[in-house]
């Protein structure tokens, strides 16, 4: 898989790997963090991928170690659903009948264009650039803070847009 399909497939799954690594860490900023090294991991190994099936089922692998290691190196214990729960849950995700990634990629492309500017080029620096929400803040002379804001509202654009896309899809077929 080339590292823009990574890219769309993942992002369209978005809101459940934030709400899957969120149930865990229970810190949004952190779950944030999360996603996006995940995001980026997905990155780097976009070559080994066989399917999108293949590439879902080792981001929540890498997301819920992930967030995991992140809580026991800044000494916090896990405040999460326990492994059997976080099983079911993964088990249960990967029986969802996802959309068509060609139709997730298509609403992905669509929404993308709606987006400022400004947004498109935050989403650029993120991912096709890997740079850390840190690292936007210096490039854009922004508070980290307000750059992982401006994030979560693109990504809550790119969702809001996607449903509607996907929705008028599945009603016009």
């Amino acid at each position: 898989m080339d590292r823009e399909t990574v890219v769309r497939r993942v992002m369209t799954h978005r809101p459940m790997f934030v709400g899957f690594i969120l149930s865990i860490v229970r810190d949004y900023h952190l779950a944030e963090d999360v996603y996006q090294e995940t995001m980026v991991r997905a990155i780097e190994h976009s070559d080994t991928f066989e399917n999108e099936t293949h590439l879902l089922a080792w981001v929540r692998k890498v997301a819920r170690n992930e967030s995991i290691e992140l809580l026991r190196r800044k000494n916090r214990e896990p405040v999460m659903l326990n492994a059997e729960v976080l099983d079911l849950v993964e088990s249960e995700w990967s029986r969802m009948t996802p959309m068509s990634s060609q139709d997730m990629a298509q609403a992905l492309e669509h929404c993308l264009k709606q987006l400022t500017q400004r947004s498109r080029r935050l989403i650029e620096m993120r991912y096709a650039q890997s740079l850390t929400g840190h690292e936007i803040a210096r490039v854009t002379d922004r508070k980290p803070q307000s750059v992982y804001q401006t994030l979560h509202r693109v990504y809550r654009k790119l969702n809001d847009c996607i449903q509607r896309q996907t929705a008028s899809r599945g009603a016009a077929s």
